[in-house]
C-alpha cells in the first residue's frame, strides 16, 4: 500500500511532466506547481522522489525540479 509521502511524490511527478509538455529536459519552477515548501509534507515528498531518482532537485532552499528517465516512468511519460 502506497503511503502519503510516496502518493505526493507520484503527484509531484505527474505536475511537473504537465508543466514541462514536451521538453523533458525542461527545469519547473515549484513555485510554477503551487506547492508550499512550508508544508513538511511537500518537502517529504521532494526527498523521497529525489532518493528515487525520479527527480533531480535545484537549488538550497529547492526552487526547481526536472524529471529524470525513470520520473517520466512514473509520471506516465515513456
Amino acid at each position: 500500500m502506497m503511503n502519503r509521502t510516496e502518493s505526493l511524490a507520484r503527484k509531484l511527478c505527474r505536475d511537473v511532466a504537465r508543466q514541462q509538455a514536451s521538453r523533458r529536459e525542461f527545469w519547473v519552477k515549484l513555485a510554477d506547481l503551487d506547492v508550499d515548501m512550508r508544508e513538511e509534507a511537500i518537502v517529504a515528498a521532494l526527498v523521497w522522489a529525489s532518493g528515487r531518482n525520479w527527480i533531480r532537485v535545484a537549488g538550497q532552499p529547492a526552487h526547481s525540479v526536472v524529471l529524470t528517465e525513470e520520473g517520466q516512468k512514473i509520471a506516465g511519460r515513456h
